[in-house]
């Protein structure tokens, strides 16, 4: 093996033909000869061959970040074996970017092939991009791809502001920053950056930031930037007879072209989006809209929250004009709808709270009053017969028994610790009450979170019939509560067990109780996941904003 040595390097393995290069002039030099299988560098000498020298340069004791070559391991029997092994991984990598660089090629000399007739499809491309909270590209539909002429491959992971031309990062930056008090801003132009090195000017809309189970991920909108459609006197004439078929309705209506925007949207569609009706009209419904999915045929809810905060449903249906296929969105206001649900649900616990202070306060001291009578009994009856001492006995342990029982079925229908000692210690408290009553082995990795009463309720709730149905359907060995929250404005509840599973349909179940749990996380604007364990047992994983008070 041939090495080039840079520098001063007194000791030389065995089995090493090498030539010493005392000066950056004489490695330059030698480096030309193109006779060497490697080069070791000693520390003062690191960059003589530059960045890209043609063969693997090893870093005696190099910094982080280098091929370093440990000085131990140069001055031993090793270091023959260890540089071979090292300049085949190097030359490895050497091929695998040599194909890459072909294959760009040849993906870029096709771009240049079919570039005439793309661009005049342009204007008919509407990208969506979606990041993560570090900025990086999680997923692309095809319009993206081909806006920025890129394969998802290329696209994935990638971050958004490398896609962004150098001059325009920093304004770029700004908007991703402050989009959360100007939502309602019209499309920014942006040149976003080719393979090729082009450039191309797109106008790049922002949507909602969206909580999710696995994080918070920001929604991007890409379109070429071109005239807008339908205007002029024959598009005006199409929006005044819409607008007088349209108007009276009670319902909102938006008519939708899923390429160039809204086409159509009544006075109702304004209020229920706060929006008017005529400033929607040629723009992508993204700007309204960001949650909702134009390609699902299903009844989809979600929170418009400007102005008066407001729960929608929707439902996407495709209508065809003049062969056009055209996406009719119609849009209901169910907030009144959820106010009623909570205002029921707010009698109901109040209810219960008043049946559990009267079984506490009524027939709990009743049958703490018997049990204390019959313990009297039993002391005067010592002197008595053997039989009537054990029938008092008796007296005073059943009457014991439904005294606990009175107290723990008051303590489920009106938690008062919740209000005393907060969801934690109320949760921490379950956990034991199931290891005493079930003899389960029960792990609780319990955080302090901060929620209003409202929301600890509903989540002790799910706590409460998460653990019942695992209990009694599922035949665990171990369960497991986790509460935490995620960046300071998500709360999480996973009940987890080894158990057999649900019954039945399982987890796409519609039973009372999956139902009930499925109706606490809708009431905090959460979410409800029931997923099966792999190799038995059942995960429940509620999720919902922490709201004003847990953000505080």
């Amino acid at each position: 093996m041939r090495v080039l040595l840079l520098g001063a390097i007194a000791e030389i393995p065995a089995g090493v033909a090498w030539t010493r290069a005392e000066d950056l002039s004489s490695a330059q030099t030698l480096l030309a000869e193109n006779a060497f299988d490697c080069a070791v560098a000693a520390p003062g000498s690191w960059n003589w061959l530059g960045a890209e020298p043609g063969l693997p340069v090893f870093y005696l004791d190099g910094p982080r970040g280098t091929q370093r070559l440990p000085s131990t391991t140069w001055g031993s029997a090793e270091a023959l074996p260890w540089l071979q092994s090292r300049i085949r991984r190097w030359a490895t990598r050497q091929r695998t970017a040599r194909h890459q660089a072909a294959q760009q090629q040849e993906r870029q000399e096709e771009n240049r092939s079919t570039r005439p007739s793309f661009a005049r499809k342009l204007e008919n491309l509407r990208g969506l991009l979606t990041l993560n909270s570090e900025g990086s590209v999680i997923a692309a539909n095809q319009d993206a791809c081909d806006l920025l002429e890129r394969g998802w491959v290329e696209l994935h992971e990638k971050r958004f502001l490398d896609l962004v031309a150098t001059r325009q990062q920093s304004s770029v930056r700004e908007l991703m920053t402050s989009w959360r008090h100007d939502r309602g801003s019209e499309s920014q132009l942006t040149t976003m950056l080719l393979p090729m090195g082009e450039v191309r000017p797109l106008l790049l809309g922002f949507g909602d930031l969206l909580h999710t189970s696995q994080g918070s991920v920001l929604q991007l909108e890409l379109r070429a930037e071109a005239e807008q459609p339908h205007s002029g006197p024959t598009a005006r004439a199409v929006k005044a007879a819409l607008h007088s078929v349209l108007g009276p309705l009670d319902t909102g209506i938006l008519l939708v072209d899923h390429r160039s925007g809204v086409l159509a949207a009544n006075a109702k569609a304004g209020v229920l989006l706060a929006i008017d009706p005529d400033a929607l009209i040629n723009r992508l419904l993204t700007y309204a809209l960001p949650e909702l999915n134009l390609t699902s045929p299903d009844l989809q809810s979600f929170w418009v929250r400007r102005g008066v905060p407001r729960l929608l449903h929707a439902r996407v249906s495709p209508v065809r004009s003049g062969g056009r296929l055209l996406l009719l969105v119609q849009l209901s206001d169910r907030t009144e709808y959820r106010n009623n649900q909570q205002h029921g649900h707010d009698i109901q616990e109040r209810e219960r709270r008043r049946m559990g202070q009267d079984l506490h306060d009524g027939l709990g001291q009743e049958l703490a009053g018997l049990a204390f009578l019959s313990e009297v009994l039993a002391r005067r009856l010592k002197t008595d017969v053997l039989s009537t001492r054990e029938l008092a006995g008796n007296v005073v342990a059943q009457a014991k028994q439904a005294v606990d029982k009175v107290r723990s079925l008051a303590r489920n229908l009106y938690p008062a610790n919740l209000e005393r000692h907060g969801l934690t210690a109320t949760l921490l408290e379950v956990v034991n009450q199931v290891r005493e009553v079930y003899g389960l082995s029960c792990d609780a990795q319990l955080e302090s979170v901060n929620v209003s009463r409202e929301r600890s309720l509903h989540l002790l709730r799910i706590a409460q019939e998460a653990i019942n149905n695992a209990v009694r359907h599922g035949r665990p060995q171990h369960l497991q509560v986790r509460l935490y929250s995620e960046e300071g404005s998500v709360v999480h509840l996973v009940v987890s067990d080894d158990g057999i599973g649900l019954p039945g349909q399982g987890v796409e179940g519609s039973g009372l109780g999956l139902h009930s749990m499925r109706q606490h996380a809708e009431l905090m604007d959460g979410g409800l996941e029931i997923q099966r364990l792999e190799p038995s047992g059942t995960q429940i994983h509620c999720w919902a904003p922490l709201g004003e008070e847990g953000a505080a």
